[in-house]
């Protein structure tokens, strides 16, 4: 794993805590429609 990638995830993670409470709940719904389309 380069640092790049590293430092990418990083910062994604960070973003992800400062998101607003909408935009998280947006991500996880998401999040949940891309797993079920793998899964189906």
């Amino acid at each position: 794993m380069g640092m790049e990638t590293f430092n990418k995830q990083y910062i994604d993670g960070v973003k992800c805590v400062t998101y607003s409470r909408d935009k998280l709940r947006e991500i996880q719904e998401w999040c949940q429609f891309m797993i079920s389309l793998k899964v189906i």
